[in-house]
């Protein structure tokens, strides 16, 4: 069991849309390159048929995460507010640590997916090259500290790097962490989008009376201090150079000297030496920390750095991006409703009579092992019901799971309908209706039909009926596109996961090769490795022999009902 849990949390593609589908969001593998969410359904790159632990821990986690937000963030409060990108900024961090907090007491399995994406986006200590950055860049500095203090609520590890960057805060915006460090930890009291942007409202105005306050009349630190270190994340380092105190007028006499030796440096340095001094991003120009919090605060939304969302998935499509090279991408395949035409009478009653004789045939066929609850026994567990039997000194007080033969089977049919079929699909839907027919009336046994494409962009499928649906004869599809099997095999890979017998089978009937050879290989694969039996039938196509272990090839449609009788007999 623990194999096959590690063979289907492999399968990325099955595992996005069944988590989707348990989270009561709609997720759409492969119709766009990015990840991304529009407030209603989430979006994914294609991903890997076989995808490693880290690619499999962000695609949950992003999926947990945005889910979060359609479930529980009021979009309808938000959109109502005129938030500055930095307010935005503020309300996406205190807005995530709510909703996956919700989520994590909704579903106690996306807590461990939250926990391992802030170990993987978050714990990782600083490197020199970040810190450095973080000294040159404060209102990064600044909203990373927030972001940091409120996922160590989550995650207490975070503590010292939440350390690191308050020493950074502190040497460009010296006095502030004091009350906004109390302001951040209110985060915990917010039970809904509104207090989240009121919290979030809150902070930008003590961040704007932090700049008016007469603390910031004086002259900032100096904004080269030195950095902070790994090993030492408790002491805060002093913002000023020396201990004498130095006037405001001195500061600013000093300034403009320094700006005038700086001017007249430019003016005798060659030309293409400026051009790369302001390419680098040292320039004179750059703004001051109180002028980059004062921009952001006005509204200038560049320099901020990102929020979670928006970090999972970078890190997602670069992971992609990565894995791309030695394994195989694929979408899944969304189900459409496509016009469904009636089979005419003649062929109908044709129909329904080899479907009968079919019924008895297959029904001796059918037949696996079902654990049923039996007689008492000399062996098995104790039955407290049966201990009165000691008395008359009869061992037989124990229930035994007996197997007994029956029937516990589904069949998913998948029917090729791209546009060189279009001449055999009448005659192709009418034998599949032939044996669905005859398979649905076996007790224990459940059939599905799937057409495939449904449309001509070839991301969709048509469910003709699902398992446990009555099978009609409105099954006639009309043909499409190409030959995405590869896709529809991991739409069907997820619906036969979905159900509860023990035994399921996989036919795909086609007359050709898939679009992608290698994917549709390693979709069949996976299939096998979780217990599914795969078999394909070729319609004068003898590619279905080199793809699938278990396979048959016909000259004409007319020979399908035989054809899928045997391969059901040779498997089952």
């Amino acid at each position: 069991m623990q194999a096959e849990t590690k063979h289907i949390m492999s399968a990325l593609p099955v595992v996005a849309s069944i988590l989707g589908d348990s989270l009561g969001v709609k997720v759409s593998i492969g119709e766009h390159s990015t990840a991304w969410t529009d407030g209603t359904s989430i979006f994914l790159p294609k991903l890997s048929v076989e995808g490693d632990e880290t690619e499999l821990g962000l695609v949950r986690g992003y999926i947990s995460h945005e889910a979060g937000h359609i479930r529980y963030t009021d979009f309808v409060d938000l959109r109502a507010e005129a938030l500055t990108a930095l307010e935005q900024r503020l309300f996406n961090y205190f807005e995530d640590y709510r909703v996956e907090q919700r989520m994590a007491e909704r579903y106690p399995g996306c807590r461990q997916d939250f926990l391992w994406l802030i170990r993987n986006l978050f714990a990782t200590p600083f490197s020199r090259e970040e810190l450095e950055n973080y000294a040159a860049q404060p209102l990064a500095a600044l909203l990373d500290y927030v972001l940091y203090s409120v996922r160590a609520l989550s995650l207490p590890v975070l503590r010292g790097s939440v350390c690191l960057l308050g020493q950074i805060v502190e040497n460009h915006y010296p006095n502030l962490l004091g009350r906004f460090t109390s302001l951040i930890s209110r985060v915990t009291d917010c039970r809904s989008t509104r207090d989240c942007l009121s919290l979030a409202r809150e902070a930008a105005i003590l961040l704007r009376g932090y700049l008016h306050s007469p603390t910031q009349q004086e002259e900032p630190p100096e904004t080269n201090a030195p950095l902070p270190s790994q090993t030492n994340s408790a002491a805060i380092t002093a913002p000023a150079q020396s201990g004498q105190p130095t006037s405001p007028k001195r500061n600013k006499r000093e300034k403009q000297r320094q700006a005038e030796g700086a001017l007249q440096e430019d003016k005798d340095q060659p030309a293409g030496e400026n051009q790369k001094s302001e390419v680098s991003g040292h320039s004179k120009a750059s703004p001051t920390p109180q002028e980059a919090l004062a921009e952001a605060l006005d509204g200038e939304s560049t320099g901020l750095p990102a929020d979670e969302g928006e970090r999972i998935a970078k890190q997602l499509e670069a992971c992609l991006k990565q894995s791309k090279n030695c394994r195989p991408h694929t979408a899944m395949l969304v189900e459409q409703r496509c016009p469904l035409h009636r089979l005419d009478p003649a062929q109908l009653a044709a129909c329904k009579r080899v479907s009968n004789a079919l019924q008895t045939r297959l029904g001796a066929r059918l037949q696996t092992r079902v654990l049923r609850r039996s007689r008492a026994s000399r062996s098995g567990r104790l039955d407290g019901h049966l201990l009165h039997r000691l008395v008359t000194d009869s061992a037989q007080v124990f229930r035994q799971q007996a197997e007994i033969r029956g029937l516990d089977t589904t069949v998913h049919i998948l029917l090729d309908c791209s546009c060189s079929m279009a001449h055999k699909l009448k005659t192709a839907c009418a034998s599949c209706y032939v044996v669905a027919s005859a398979l649905s009336r076996i007790q224990g046994v459940r059939v599905a039909l799937t057409a495939f494409p449904a449309t001509d962009d070839n991301t969709s499928v048509c469910p003709v009926f699902r398992p446990g649906e009555r099978t009609s004869d409105a099954c006639l599809v009309t043909a499409h596109g190409s030959t995405p099997m590869a896709e529809a095999m991991l739409y069907a890979l997820r619906e036969l996961l979905r159900q509860r017998e023990r035994r399921k089978l996989l036919i795909v009937l086609t007359d050709g090769s898939p679009d992608d050879f290698r994917t549709a290989m390693d979709v069949i694969d996976t299939a096998e490795r979780l217990g599914i039996e795969v078999c394909g039938i070729g319609i004068d196509a003898r590619a279905v022999t080199n793809l699938f272990s278990k396979s048959a090839v016909i000259r004409t449609v007319e020979e399908l009902p035989k054809a899928l009788f045997g391969l059901l007999t040779l498997t089952l």
